[in-house]
């Protein structure tokens, strides 16, 4: 009997309420999947539009967005990438237009701080500097950005 206890309380250490979830649209067609713990989103999510195509993905942590996220639009281009820190954008983030890079923005907290940089043709044409999701600086064209930094 003791050993019998033994047993099934390590199987109750290394069990969880873990499982792979899959949630649907009304119709019958995916809308997310991915982690739960404990009723709470957690680990890599995939979530779809209703045509089918991916629309997000990244990872939770109690429900709420961290680390990597990519996002797409509904014909399946991209839209924007970038991280997530205790569930608001943080760091670098890129922002597509016709599969090309659109501008590229530094994040804190949510907010834009530090630059963002526009480009055309896959050259920077504009860079701009917020504090705050203030606009404090604006340059168009490199050669200025490079003298005043």
């Amino acid at each position: 009997m003791k050993f019998l206890f033994s047993i099934l309380f390590a199987f109750s250490l290394f069990s969880s309420d873990r499982n792979y979830v899959k949630l649907y649209y009304t119709d019958g067609k995916i809308k997310e999947e991915g982690w739960m713990t404990n009723n709470n989103k957690t680990d890599y999510w995939y979530c779809y539009y209703e045509n089918g195509k991916t629309k997000e993905e990244g990872s939770f942590e109690n429900n709420i967005r961290s680390k990597y996220w990519k996002f797409y639009t509904a014909d399946g281009n991209k839209q924007m990438e970038g991280r997530f820190k205790n569930g608001l954008a943080n760091d670098w983030w890129v922002f597509y237009k016709n599969n090309s890079v659109w501008y590229k923005a530094e994040y804190s907290s949510g907010k834009k701080n530090g630059y963002t940089l526009y480009y055309t043709n896959g050259d920077i044409s504009k860079v701009e500097k917020y504090k705050d999701n203030i606009k404090t600086g604006e340059w168009t064209d490199l050669e200025s950005f490079k003298r005043d930094n």
